[in-house]
């Protein structure tokens, strides 16, 4: 109790006793109601996709907005440090795509269990920089669910013209995703997103795309970063 884990407790009980589970989801919607926030690290497991923190934090995705009109949203893998452009993998992927003319019209956006999707203006916001997951590759029927809704709530058709996937073992999921809701995407189909050959497969297509997007200068993208944040 002191350490503010007890919920995590009862998850673990709650993996060998159905009654516990149960309670644990029913409760979800009632401790979000009621304000009830945790500053600890979730310990990701099934159970955690109805974690009240998990489920303020997607609903609340609804208020949040990108940066401007008429960008390209780029899906990119999540990583095992957090925030998750600190990461290694990150940041060669930044280091990839801001050598390319209006790289500021790509937006970031992460696919991750159990969060579902991250825009980079929110790593910094709790829970996105505080669970611990190990990350398989694979999404569950309840998981994919998830991510149409979560994908739903940033309203694509409104904001981008445009979709590059690179995700790696999410690719698939994720592409046919974002092409149910009407918004061309291509997949860059790599493996190893991150790899010296993901990476110039990554610029070559963000290059590609970017070609007829309306530029985006750096005031008009720190305003829509700030006001997005705000929102949220």
């Amino acid at each position: 109790l002191a350490n503010g884990k007890l919920r995590e407790l009862v998850e673990i009980t709650s993996l060998h006793n159905p009654r516990v589970s149960q309670i644990l989801y029913h409760s979800a919607s009632l401790l979000i109601e009621k304000g009830a926030r945790v500053h600890s690290t979730i310990r990701s497991n099934d159970l955690s996709l109805n974690h009240p923190a998990i489920l303020d934090f997607q609903n609340r995705l609804s208020d949040y907005e990108p940066p401007a009109k008429e960008m390209v949203l780029l899906i990119l893998p999540c990583s095992a440090r957090k925030p998750y452009f600190k990461s290694s993998s990150h940041k060669r992927f930044y280091n990839a795509i801001r050598e390319l003319d209006n790289h500021l019209a790509l937006h970031i956006v992460s696919v991750t269990s159990p969060l579902g999707l991250v825009p980079r203006e929110l790593e910094f916001c709790y829970p996105a920089a505080h669970y611990d997951i190990a990350v398989t590759g694979s999404w569950s029927a309840s998981e994919v669910e998830m991510l149409r809704a979560q994908l739903a709530k940033l309203e694509p058709k409104k904001h981008y013209i445009k979709a590059i996937v690179h995700a790696g073992s999410s690719s698939e999921i994720m592409t046919d995703l974002v092409k149910e809701l009407g918004i061309d995407v291509v997949n860059t189909r790599v493996v190893r997103p991150s790899s010296y050959e993901g990476l110039e497969i990554l610029q070559n297509i963000a290059k590609m795309t970017l070609a007829d997007v309306p530029h985006l200068n750096t005031k008009d993208r720190a305003k829509g970063e700030a006001k997005g944040l705000a929102s949220f």
